[in-house]
């Protein structure tokens, strides 16, 4: 039998002026099914649902239930006034398994003609066919807004020029763009998501390593070439920006993509830890000063689950670490020394490789690691984790005796240990 996840609506218990005399509420959904198309294991899909009141009386929304966890409520109204509308945001979490999916997922109201409404979700989850030692590229035609005739003809200069250099390759592989044109603009989330995105949704679904699309923009001040090489193995996209103070030059395109691609390992480093910047101090913004986010993993050792709020009324650390990681290794021998500084302090190391329990047992037990460490052992268990771990390690995280996120670091600093064992001291 399903185990049904329930999420309550807090719902405002109030009547408007002549309710009592027959008035209702009436509710409005749209869409009611939900094709989120093909997507790749492990990764997410949004929609936003439409709900509006087009009754007299207030609308409330009683609850959301749905009989998965791979459906989850971003954003939920909690009452909608009549002719009001308000809307109703869900994401798709694709299980690692692949295959056919469909459920639903109901929404409770105070409607007397619609007590229960489904919303049906439906899609297909696909396996990537991309492999490490794949070189496929494909070139985009370049696009343009511009209705000028020498910025038309440029464009087509230019992808003739690209598709010449890309074939006269020896370490890439040019194929046809019709297959991953023909998904992109096919797919659900086409003009909803980031372009490239998709581009690296597809490359990976149909085994395509690269993807190059450049477009041309001319604003009354401005003349610039936009180049975006998309890597199936990468995450986020690569660009740049190529300003003409006279006519554009296809050749500078051209010689801009070859250095871009002759230093690709270094620019991704770049952006990797651009965005990881970014990422974590989003995350540490959304966590300080707030109640921390719940879990409950197991404790590799002790073979038992552990749970965070089990820990309140005590200072919490949590070391956040990967077997592959130097900086990691450091810090713990601090954690040790936390770990033993009073009576009311607690170190959990959590290490983020899903699933390596013999070779994380092996790495605490050459490390002397004393303080419990956790494992997620599925991708279920690791996303209640992700509220504090933004994919780069060594993360630590302070919580009060109050279960009050005090403190989060990323990256290996000796300023920043030391500034977290003096709050951990204040705190105890």
């Amino acid at each position: 039998m399903k185990k049904i996840f329930k999420i309550t609506i807090l719902v405002a218990l109030f009547a408007l002026l002549g309710a009592g005399c027959g008035k209702a509420p009436s509710a409005s959904v749209e869409p009611l099914n939900w094709d989120f198309g093909s997507v790749l294991p492990r990764t997410e899909a949004e929609q936003t649902i439409s709900l509006e009141n087009t009754g007299e009386a207030t609308l409330n929304l009683d609850s959301l239930t749905t009989s998965t966890s791979s459906l989850r409520v971003l954003e939920s109204p909690q009452a909608i006034l009549p002719l009001e509308k308000k809307y109703l945001k869900i994401e798709f979490k694709a299980p690692a398994d692949t295959g056919s999916f469909a459920e639903t997922l109901y929404i409770f109201t105070d409607d007397p003609q619609k007590k229960r409404i489904p919303i049906i979700v439906f899609g297909e989850v696909l396996a990537g066919k991309l492999t490490p030692d794949n070189q496929k590229i494909v070139l985009i035609p370049t696009q343009t807004t511009s209705k000028l005739e020498e910025d038309i003809l440029f464009v087509q200069a230019l992808t003739k020029q690209l598709l010449i250099e890309l074939d006269s390759r020896d370490d890439l592989q040019l194929v046809p763009a019709d297959e991953i044109i023909k998904g992109l603009t096919q797919d659900p989330q086409y003009m909803q998501r980031e372009t490239h995105e998709l581009f690296r949704k597809w490359a990976n679904i149909l085994g395509i390593r690269f993807v190059l699309f450049t477009q041309l923009e001319r604003t009354n001040s401005e003349l610039y070439v936009i180049l975006n090489l998309t890597d199936g193995y990468f995450k986020y996209p690569i660009a740049r920006k190529i300003p003409f103070k006279g006519d554009p030059d296809p050749g500078l395109i051209t010689a801009t993509f070859k250095q871009l691609y002759a230093n690709l390992g270094g620019e991704q480093q770049k952006i990797m830890q651009m965005a990881l910047q970014k990422e974590w101090m989003d995350k540490r913004s959304a966590l300080l000063n707030k109640p921390a986010p719940d879990f409950k993993l197991i404790d590799i050792r002790e073979k038992k689950m552990v749970r965070l709020k089990d820990f309140l009324g005590k200072t919490v650390v949590l070391h956040f670490f990967s077997l592959e990681c130097d900086a990691c290794e450091k810090e713990m021998v601090w954690m040790e020394r936390i770990m033993n500084s009073g009576d009311n302090v607690i170190v959990l190391g959590i290490c983020i490789d899903i699933g390596l329990k013999e070779e994380v047992l092996r790495f605490i037990a050459d490390k002397d690691i004393s303080y419990p460490v956790l494992l997620p052992m599925s991708a279920d268990e690791d996303g209640q984790l992700e509220p504090y771990y933004g994919g780069g390690t060594p993360i630590t995280v302070v919580i009060d005796k109050t279960g009050t996120v005090r403190e989060s670091l990323v990256g290996f600093s000796q300023k920043g240990l030391d500034a977290i064992e003096k709050m951990v001291k204040e705190l105890n």
